[in-house]
């Protein structure tokens, strides 16, 4: 005898016989039992079902005679999905694309797969999870990129520490207590500022009122009393002609011209347009020249490895032992993506506070022209080279923050230099033939060989760990350049984490909406504050504020300002 089991909607169950012997005498009650059996099941939606267990069971030679078999358009549960819209297990009510879906039960609700993870699910409301970085799922007051409140034993930006009020800039002047802010809460006093001299206020933040004897208006440790070029900076103090014009203002420095003369206004002193090749080595200061005393010294020269630019390009000795500019890596000129999808673009133009992604939309696709990049930060070793030929400006030193004192230790040589304004960064650049890049240009090489993909970090969008970039504190202090697994495919290193990077142009939240498509320009407009944007994480921040899109909002910074995690790197157009 084989056995039909009839499911119904209600659940309930009965069992016939479809092929004993039947005797006569008790056919026609059988029927009669059978026609009503059917009757009922008709009526209240049952299915008869061939088999215990089996689906549409089948003998090898087809349907047992007889027998009700399912169609795949059936719904045997009675939850309304079939097999064919989706029901992934036609035997449970609660199972089918429409049930929410139960975390950890090893059961696929849903329908999706797979049984959901309860990391994945977002238990305070608060719009992020643990798998994507909440640190605390029964807080809603707890998230990556919430505000965190100092001191109060409360992680809420998740960053893995609560934040000390003592790195907080309550006066707005771009420096807290941990950076050497002197006087927290005048936003006159700061590391850097011009110290008033005599006043008996230390302005600067070093310690000491400036000493009016001691005044040094371009900081290069000559006193404007005594100092040949009193506006820029030039700690060798040089003056070849002895005309007392240090070399770095003079506008004829090969010929005493004590008087400056330079009657058509081009840059070169009268004295040096009279001249025709003073050296004798074919070029004259007019055509090029840069040092017309020295006939070993004009373009197109010999580098001599001696610390003098022989060919007149700014930089000297190229390819020798002292070069150490970095190696540069290549992009081809194309489209690319600028921005994300992080934020709603219309909600962000009725009120760019809305939402802290807003300054990253409207998401554009635009086009830059071809380029090379540093592959990583501009190290302490390169940039003190720059000064010790009197080319750049020291990086800014404040007294008891270990951090600015580095500078002159060569055991921090390969560390980013951080500790430099905007305009210093920019002087070093030019040096070496270059600029800063644009926020475009910078997402463009962090975007790598994918231009075109939208993702919020080198390899996607999954969070970095400590091991793939220095972040979060991590490592508790910046890292020589090129030492964890920063670097994108490209080859560019040091994007996500260690120190965030100066770019050029000021900061405008509305930048994206309004820039023009083709090698958008930065803008050139500053706000009242001065403020310019940061890209790419330091040591210290939060994952969330690591993106390879994110334009520093929590970190914006005056132009004149310098930071103990702000860096940068050089561009070079092709």
């Amino acid at each position: 005898m084989e056995i039909n089991t009839v499911y119904c909607r209600t659940h309930s169950s009965i069992i016939i016989n479809s092929r004993s012997p039947i005797p006569p005498l008790m056919l026609s009650l059988v029927f009669s039992l059978v026609f009503s059996l059917l009757l009922s099941l008709f009526a209240t939606g049952c299915v008869v079902k061939q088999g215990l267990e089996e689906d549409d069971a089948e003998s090898p030679n087809g349907p047992i005679a007889g027998t009700l078999t399912r169609s795949p358009d059936d719904d045997a549960d009675g939850d309304n999905y079939s097999i064919d819209e989706g029901d992934c297990d036609d035997q449970r009510y609660d199972v089918n694309p429409g049930r929410p879906e139960i975390c950890d039960d090893g059961i696929d609700q849903d329908c999706s797969g797979e049984d959901l993870s309860c990391d994945a699910v977002d238990g305070d409301g608060d719009g992020v999870s643990v798998r994507e970085g909440d640190c605390d799922d029964e807080n809603p007051a707890v998230a990556p990129g919430r505000f965190d409140v100092c001191d109060d034993g409360i992680d809420q930006d998740c960053d893995g520490r609560d934040l000390s009020c003592l790195e907080v800039d309550d006066d707005g002047d771009g420096y807290s207590v941990r950076t050497g802010d002197c006087a927290e809460g005048d936003p006159r006093r700061y590391p850097g500022a011009m110290d008033q001299c005599g006043d008996g206020i230390d302005q600067d933040c070093d310690g000491q009122d400036l000493d009016c004897e001691d005044l040094d208006s371009d900081q290069d440790g000559i006193p404007d009393r005594i100092d040949n070029c009193p506006r820029d900076y030039d700690p060798r103090h040089l003056d070849s002609d002895l005309d007392q014009v240090g070399d770095r203002c003079d506008n004829c420095p090969a010929t005493a011209n004590p008087n400056q003369n330079d009657a058509d206004q081009d840059g070169i002193g009268d004295a040096c347009e009279t001249l025709d090749d003073a050296d004798g080595d074919g070029v004259r200061t007019a055509d090029g020249d840069c040092n017309d005393q020295d006939p070993t010294v004009y373009p197109q020269a010999e580098e001599r490895c001696d610390d003098i630019d022989n060919d007149c390009d700014q930089y000297p000795d190229e390819g020798c032992d002292s070069d150490l500019r970095s190696v540069v890596i290549s992009f081809d000129g194309g489209p690319s993506l600028l921005g994300s999808t992080l934020a709603d673009p219309s909600a962000c133009a009725q009120d760019p506070t809305v939402d802290e992604n807003c300054d990253e939309v409207p998401q554009r696709q635009i086009n830059l022209s071809p380029f090379t990049i540093e592959e990583h930060e501009v190290t302490i070793a390169q940039y003190r080279r720059c000064v010790r030929l009197g080319r750049c400006t020291p990086p800014l030193r404040v007294p008891n923050i270990e951090s600015s004192l580095r500078f002159d230790d060569t055991q921090f040589d390969r560390l980013p230099v951080t500790w430099v304004t905007q305009t210093q960064a920019t002087i070093y650049c030019r040096w070496l033939g270059g600029r800063l890049p644009t926020e475009a240009e910078w997402e463009r090489a962090a975007r790598g060989d994918s231009p075109l993909t939208d993702r919020s970090y080198l390899r996607g969008d999954t969070l970095p760990e400590c091991q793939d970039a220095n972040i979060r504190g991590c490592h508790g202090d910046l890292k020589p350049v090129k030492t964890n697994g920063d670097q994108n495919i490209s080859g560019v290193h040091d994007l996500i984490g260690n120190a965030h990077e100066l770019v050029d142009g000021y900061y405008d939240p509305l930048w994206y909406a309004v820039t023009t498509p083709q090698d958008p320009t930065p803008p050139t407009q500053a706000n009242e504050r001065q403020q310019i944007p940061l890209r790419g994480g330091s040591y210290q921040s939060a994952t969330a504020f690591s993106t390879i899109t994110y334009r520093g909002f929590r970190m914006l910074m005056r132009r004149d300002r310098a930071l103990p995690e702000v860096g940068f790197r050089c561009l070079f157009e092709r």
